[in-house]
């Protein structure tokens, strides 16, 4: 358990790592500029949506899926599991297709109304919305 808890922490490192390198990057290829804000103001929401996807993972699934395995229910969890696959594909699915139709109305909700600078935000969340889909069908395969 110790041994399992180490690597989770040594990939957590690895993770905030590899982030702060992808910012340092970005910073050094694009400086300071509205392309970059738009950018980053682009990644709230699927971001947001990917974490609200995880936690709820986490609390919701975990237990059940662990109290059917536990409980020798093989059958149950099999079934459990691919309903709750299909549940998050589609909800995934779905969360970006709001992304990609509503752009302009999400983005209001994290920044003020700079119209320019929305449009912006709203040509970056199009291809960061399709980060949902991998993120939470990886979270769900991560926990089985």
């Amino acid at each position: 358990m110790l041994r399992s808890t180490g690597i989770v922490t040594l990939f957590g490192i690895a993770a905030q790592i590899a982030a702060f390198l992808r910012t340092a990057v970005i910073a050094a290829l694009l400086g300071v500029s509205p392309a970059v804000d738009a950018y980053n103001l682009g990644l709230i929401a699927p971001i947001f949506a990917s974490t609200v996807i995880g936690a709820w993972l986490q609390v919701a699934f975990v237990g059940r899926y662990a109290e059917l395995v536990t409980s020798k229910s093989d059958d149950l969890a099999a079934a459990y599991r691919g309903r709750m696959l299909l549940f998050i594909a589609v909800g995934a699915l779905l969360l970006t297709a709001l992304c990609l139709v509503l752009q302009r109305q999400i983005l209001s909700l994290f920044m003020s109304a700079h119209p320019e600078m929305i449009a912006s935000a709203a040509t970056a969340l199009r291809p960061a919305s399709m980060i949902l889909i991998p993120i939470a069908v990886g979270d769900f395969l991560s926990l089985v």
